[in-house]
């Protein structure tokens, strides 16, 4: 077998590979760690393979496609802040949602308290990044007032409705275009996942550390992955899927996650999928053996 290093490694940053606790009703009611960037992404492989022509019903502007793990940093610096956050602060949040800008004074007004104690709330909120600080401009003399508004960090605070529209996605091109139109855009979205994962992991000829480093990759995904090493194999294991809703939905994602792993690690590798999620299994689990 390649080097060993004889352990069961977490491959990820603390920053990805933390779990987050369900935030309170407020919040997006789908929370969860690493779903949005990946579920955007194959919203993009849905939209770009089929094309303009695609006859599917509209549905709304496809949001920024993000890296993953950008998204994931972020997601990490602002959510270590929303367990302390108090309803002061979350009636902020929301108001500043509502509101292109506001002042201090006119926030202290509306929810009577004082100016001191909005601008403490204001400042501890741009400290974690939810909130940033604006300068209107003013026709008369003197300084003019600072304005508060919520930064792009706030976005995931908010309801999110990216699965449910891929799944809706799925089914219209089922339905529009057929089976056979799904599977272009099953294999368009493998082929784009191989490409990206053979530049990660080019640049090591070492078939285990190219399993490591998938895990790190999968594990920035959302995936919560990790790579774990017995005496003659080493086995991936996924606690988490991001994309479990359109994977009920379309099969076809799963059977391509198996070969486009085997492609990735080269032929000195056979992968066989030892639990599956939409199985009835706890997890998904690959077992990489060396040739």
């Amino acid at each position: 077998m390649p080097r060993s290093r004889k352990r069961a490694t977490l491959l990820a940053s603390d920053a990805s590979s933390t779990t987050r606790s369900a935030r309170p009703n407020w919040f997006s009611s789908a929370w969860a760690i690493g779903s949005v960037p990946v579920v955007e992404t194959v919203m993009f492989d849905i939209l770009s393979t089929c094309g303009p022509d695609c006859a599917l019903p509209s549905a709304g502007a496809l949001p920024n496609i993000t890296s993953s793990t950008s998204v994931m940093g972020r997601l990490a610096c602002v959510s270590d802040t929303l367990a302390d956050l108090s309803g002061a602060k979350r009636r902020i949040i929301e108001r500043l949602k509502r509101a292109d800008t506001a002042t201090a004074p006119e926030l202290a007004a509306e929810f009577g308290l004082t100016d001191t104690a909005i601008r403490q709330h204001l400042e501890s909120l741009e400290a974690s990044d939810l909130v940033e600080r604006v300068t209107m401009p003013t026709a008369g003399r003197g300084r003019p007032p600072v304005h508060w508004r919520l930064s792009a960090s706030a976005a995931p605070l908010f309801a999110d409705r990216h699965a449910d529209l891929t799944v809706d996605l799925i089914e219209s091109i089922r339905s529009a275009l057929g089976d056979e139109a799904l599977e272009k855009v099953v294999r368009t979205r493998a082929d784009r996942q191989l490409a990206a994962y053979r530049t990660a992991l080019a640049g090591t000829d070492d078939p285990a550390e190219r399993v490591h480093r998938l895990a790190e990759l999968r594990n920035a995904e959302g995936y919560l992955a990790e790579a774990v090493e017995a005496d003659d194999h080493i086995d991936l294991v996924e606690h988490h899927c991001p994309i479990q809703g359109a994977a009920g939905s379309c099969g076809s994602l799963c059977s391509a996650e198996l070969s486009l792993f085997e492609q990735a690690l080269g032929p000195e590798v056979a992968v066989q999928r030892e639990q599956h999620l939409l199985d009835g299994g706890q997890r998904c689990s690959y077992r990489v053996t060396f040739r």
